[in-house]
C-alpha cells in the first residue's frame, strides 16, 4: 500500500511539475496535426525575410506575396507576421523557454521575389521546390545586433548570385546550381555543405572551426584563416586559395 501511494505521489508531481513548468516558460505543447488548422495573412510587398525562434517556415516562390501558418488551434495565434518596409518579420510570440524541444508552428511563406533571408530561429528553413530568385543572401549571425545564429537551412537554388554569411552553429544544406557563390564563414562550427550546389565561381572566407563544401566549376578562390577545411568536390582550372592557418584546401574526388 506504501509503495502504490508513493507511485501515485510521484507521478502527480512529475504531472504538476510539467503543468508549472510550461506555465512559467510560455510554452504551449503541440496537441498533434490531426487537430492542425490553416490561417493564411495577406501582406504587403517584401524583398527581405527574417525568421525568429518557434517557427519552421517552407519558402515557395509563388506569383503573389502571402504566408500561410499552420498548427493547432491552441497555437495557431501565437505567431505574428508583419511588413516593415521591405522586410518581413515572421516571429512566435510565446515559444517557450526551451522551445527547440516543442513542435514548431509550420510557416510557409509564397513570393515572387526574394533578396535576403535572415535566420534568427532555432528551426529550419528550407524548400521543398526550386528557388530561383536571381541573388539571394542567407544570414545567420549575430554580429553587432541581437540576431541569434542556431537555426539551419536546406534549400535548392536555381539562380546567378548565393551568398552566405555565417559566424554561429547554423548548417547550410544547399543543392541546385548557382553562377556565382561566395561563402563568409566568420567564426562559429557552422557547416557550408555545398557538395551538391553546382557553383561556377566559388569565393570562400573561412574564419570557422567545421568544414565547407563546394563544387566549383571554373574558379575556387578565397582565403582560409582558421581550423577549417574547404573541402572542393570537383577541381576547377583556376584554384587560388591562401591557406593562413591549419585549415587545408582538400580536393574530394
Amino acid at each position: 500500500m506504501v509503495i502504490i501511494l508513493k507511485r501515485t505521489y510521484n507521478i502527480l508531481f512529475i504531472f504538476g511539475f510539467i503543468i508549472l513548468w510550461a506555465n512559467l516558460t510560455g510554452c504551449t505543447p503541440d496537441t498533434g496535426e490531426s487537430n492542425y488548422i490553416e490561417r493564411t495573412v495577406e501582406v504587403n510587398d517584401f524583398s527581405e525575410l527574417i525568421i525568429y525562434t518557434g517557427v519552421k517556415v517552407n519558402i515557395r516562390q509563388s506569383e503573389q506575396h502571402r504566408v500561410v501558418i499552420r498548427a493547432s488551434e491552441e497555437r495557431i495565434n501565437e505567431i505574428s507576421v508583419d511588413v516593415d518596409g521591405e522586410t518581413l518579420h515572421i516571429k512566435g510570440e510565446k515559444t517557450g523557454l526551451f522551445s527547440n524541444t516543442y513542435t514548431p508552428v509550420n510557416v510557409t511563406v509564397y513570393t515572387p521575389h526574394l533578396t535576403e533571408v535572415r535566420h534568427s530561429g532555432n528551426h529550419l528553413v528550407y524548400s521543398d521546390d526550386t528557388l530561383s530568385f536571381p541573388s539571394l543572401t542567407l544570414i545567420s549571425e549575430n554580429y553587432n545586433s541581437d540576431y541569434d545564429n542556431v537555426g539551419d537551412f536546406d534549400l535548392t537554388i536555381d539562380n546567378e548570385n548565393l551568398k552566405i554569411i555565417s559566424n554561429g552553429i547554423s548548417t547550410f544544406e544547399i543543392q541546385g546550381y548557382t553562377a556565382q557563390l561566395e561563402v563568409s564563414y566568420y567564426s562559429g562550427t557552422g557547416q557550408f555543405k555545398g557538395e551538391n550546389l553546382i557553383a561556377e565561381t566559388v569565393h570562400v572566407f573561412h574564419r570557422g572551426e567545421n568544414s565547407i563544401k563546394v563544387y566549383p566549376v571554373e574558379s575556387l578562390t578565397g582565403d582560409l584563416y582558421s581550423i577549417g577545411n574547404l573541402e572542393a568536390y570537383h577541381h576547377p582550372p583556376l584554384v587560388d586559395v591562401e591557406i593562413h592557418y591549419t585549415g587545408q584546401l582538400i580536393f574530394i574526388d
